[in-house]
């Protein structure tokens, strides 16, 4: 159990005295879960194709070793640093999710995929997390600054991300980001026309 004194100044200690370590435990049990699932449902499928039983156990796991060391180093950044890199995925992933509808793979009708060096990667992955603190700070923004229009850039944002996420088309990806994004327009003081615009409809 790793135990630190509230007083210490180094890099690790003011990271535990700040960091959601509740997020922080719910994120790993998630993590383990996923890697329980996967051991139990996946070797059945890699037989099938006469693959090694932990074929994606095995490709899991590569993958999860990166992810945790993004996951831990992005918890280090300082909150301005955090909007600054999020804003960075974003604008290259939406690149990207631009790029998807006249080069990605097709797979059952959707392209959703790029295929990059021999590495399928779906750019509305990205997307989803990016947008997400994205359109937070623009919505905080205008909270704490009426003048700046950060209501009206995040709705810009969230239709730009739809239409081309129904270009693909992702209703499931689509619907996620949406709810997200409503979610966060309601706490942030969602202005009551648009909430009954959209009951209506």
């Amino acid at each position: 159990m790793l135990s630190l004194a509230r007083t210490n100044t180094s890099m690790i200690g003011q990271w535990w005295w700040t960091i959601d370590r509740w997020t922080l435990a719910a994120l790993m049990l998630l993590i383990m879960l996923g890697i329980l699932l996967i051991m139990a449902a996946s070797p059945a499928v890699a037989d099938q194709h006469n693959w090694s039983s932990f074929h994606f156990i095995k490709k899991h796991i590569i993958f999860l070793i990166p992810t945790l060391g993004i996951l831990l180093g992005v918890s280090f950044l300082s909150i301005n640093d955090i909007k600054r890199f999020a804003t960075g995925v974003f604008i290259v992933s939406m690149f990207g999710l631009i790029i998807t509808s006249f080069m990605g793979v097709e797979i059952k009708g959707a392209c959703r995929w790029l295929d990059i060096g021999g590495l399928s990667i779906q750019p509305s992955e990205f997307v989803k997390p990016a947008f997400a603190v994205v359109s937070a700070y623009l919505f905080a923004g205008h909270q704490s600054q009426p003048s700046f229009p950060g209501n009206w850039i995040s709705i810009g944002l969230y239709l730009l991300v739809v239409t081309f996420l129904m270009l693909q088309p992702d209703l499931g990806m689509t619907a996620l980001i949406t709810v997200m994004w409503f979610s966060q327009f309601f706490l942030a003081g969602m202005p009551l026309f648009l909430i009954f615009s959209a009951l209506v409809r």
